[in-house]
């Protein structure tokens, strides 16, 4: 990625930033040179609070912290009914809770990690209103751009341009897929 920095390929710096944070989400020299390129081509950092948290962890990591709040809740619920152990019913639906926030954030992980995402690596790249050159141009996006993809036809993938409520579709050469 840092290579492809220099050589002014900043589409593709991007794109490579973006592998390595799937697989190390909180090395801090991946996270700051991602914002740093991002920054230098002017691009906003549009994710969500959802997204950064969910961002912050692999999906080893919560499926672990899930295991462990549904273990502690089901022992606290036998200690309470079976053992006749003095566990409060408000300590039990905290634990139960904090799991059902965690769990929630897990099928959020689930599925961004099952969404497909590309980069335009081209200076500019035209989204277009079909899957063709003869199409017209609905919107220009900028090298660096972030754009989700939604399936591929005949050399071109329907995108969902972020932040902009627009679906079209760009040239496969136009970007990379993350």
């Amino acid at each position: 990625a840092n290579s492809y920095y220099r050589l002014e390929k900043h589409g593709k710096a991007i794109v490579n930033y973006e592998r390595a944070r799937k697989i190390l989400p909180r090395d801090t020299r991946i996270n700051f040179n991602l914002r740093y390129v991002r920054k230098s081509l002017g691009i906003k950092d549009e994710e969500s609070f959802a997204r950064r948290i969910i961002g912050y962890f692999t999906l080893l990591e919560i499926f672990i912290v899930v295991v462990f709040l549904n273990a502690l809740t089901c022992l606290m619920l036998y200690l309470r009914v079976v053992a006749k152990k003095s566990v409060s019913f408000s300590s039990i639906l905290t634990v139960f809770l904090i799991f059902a926030v965690v769990f929630g954030l897990m099928t959020y992980k689930v599925f961004d990690e099952k969404s497909v995402y590309a980069v335009v690596i081209n200076r500019t790249a035209d989204v277009k209103s079909g899957p063709g050159e003869n199409y017209k141009t609905e919107i220009v996006l900028e090298e660096g751009q972030k754009v989700g993809v939604m399936s591929f036809k005949d050399g071109w993938y329907a995108v969902d341009v972020s932040g902009r409520g627009l679906i079209g579709w760009l040239n496969e050469g136009d970007v990379e897929r993350i």
